[in-house]
């Protein structure tokens, strides 16, 4: 039986709307079979829209509210704004048909397909990704990322999959029952582990500025790689080189950089 396709989506501020972008490309680039949906979640009805194909944006008022309608007591502070509003996004994505999808940070690059990552969903309904998968030793200078990890959440809310099933709906109801209180909320996908859902334990899903100590970047004739992993996602937010001789991953800012400015050009 052939696989469902994959779908996609973020959710960004009208100031993070050409990263968004970017990521919706490098996205459907891996799954020319999904779709991609971008939320700008301070833009109105009004708003420019780059709509073409299986390329979608939305603005708040194409979400799928219900009974629960959040929108009169929504944050006005654009990235808490932005954090409300996700799981209703996949719920509504969900009504739609478009399942499994795959939620990732604006300021994010797809390098491979996702298809792996989504299939682990459709078991238990979610799949979520760690911000590190290896503890620092107290001797070694990264262990104050460690700690700051411990502060913000184990669980990395810049890439998940959620899949139409029970499970998955059921943390859909769940985080949007926590409120404006639980966008707040830096750890709350954390408690998504007590529910059942998988931490995918691999190097290649993340690469980040909180785990990039742990997960150096070499090439091989099949593209970049993060230990033995293939990468396939990049969160490019806060992101920096640690070893000025670290070209790889120098190359891989660059790159994205690059594609911002093409993209900005072409807005």
């Amino acid at each position: 039986m052939a696989e469902p396709p994959l779908h996609g989506c973020t959710v960004c501020t009208a100031s993070d709307r050409a990263a968004a972008l970017v990521l919706a490309e490098s996205f459907l680039a891996y799954h020319p079979d999904g779709t991609f949906t971008v939320l700008a979640a301070d833009a109105d009805a009004h708003s420019p829209s780059f709509t073409t194909g299986n390329l979608i944006e939305l603005t708040i008022d194409g979400l799928r509210f219900g009974s629960l309608d959040p929108r009169e007591e929504l944050p006005t502070e654009p990235a808490l704004r932005c954090l409300a509003v996700r799981p209703w996004l996949l719920s509504t994505l969900l009504d739609a048909g478009r399942s499994p999808c795959v939620l990732i940070d604006p300021n994010g690059l797809v390098t491979r397909s996702l298809s792996r990552f989504a299939i682990v969903a459709t078991h238990t309904g979610a799949a979520l990704t760690a911000r590190v998968l290896e503890p620092v030793l107290p001797a070694e200078p990264a262990v104050e990322c460690n700690l700051e990890v411990l502060q913000r959440g184990v669980v990395e809310p810049g890439l998940l999959t959620i899949a139409d099933v029970p499970g998955g709906r059921d943390l859909l109801r769940w985080w949007k029952s926590s409120g404006l209180r639980g966008a707040a909320e830096r750890r709350l996908l954390d408690m998504a582990l007590g529910f059942g859902h998988p931490i995918v334990r691999d190097a290649g899903l993340g690469l980040s500025r909180w785990n990039i100590h742990e997960r150096p970047l070499s090439r091989d004739s099949r593209g970049l790689a993060c230990g033995d992993s293939p990468l396939r996602v990049a969160l490019f937010d806060g992101l920096t080189t640690i070893d000025p001789n670290d070209g790889l991953l120098q190359q891989l800012m660059d790159e994205h950089e690059h594609l911002l400015r093409e993209m900005e050009r072409r807005l």
